[in-house]
């Protein structure tokens, strides 16, 4: 039997509520009340990879490979200018 699991993306959008503007002011309401826990979402992710991506100088060779992805994400979205002297 096929188990049906959702993909992360599911996952966060079911958590997280629609944003997209609509059109109806009731609709809209509800939509920028979700503003919110997106706002918290993304600042406990930025912030996770933050604090992983502070540790890609170090010379245990596992941690230096999360360290450096998550750092590589930061760079791909323009956050981290902090991380480059490290």
């Amino acid at each position: 039997m096929k188990e049906n699991r959702l993909s992360i993306e599911e996952i966060l959008y079911k958590l997280l509520g629609e944003i997209e503007p609509y059109g109806s002011t009731s609709i809209d309401k509800e939509r920028y009340k979700n503003i919110e826990n997106y706002y918290i979402a993304l600042s406990f992710i930025i912030n996770k990879l933050h604090n992983a991506a502070l540790l890609k100088n170090r010379k245990e060779a596992s941690i230096n490979e999360i360290a450096q992805e998550c750092y590589l994400i930061l760079r791909e979205y323009g956050i981290g200018d902090d991380l480059d002297g490290n």
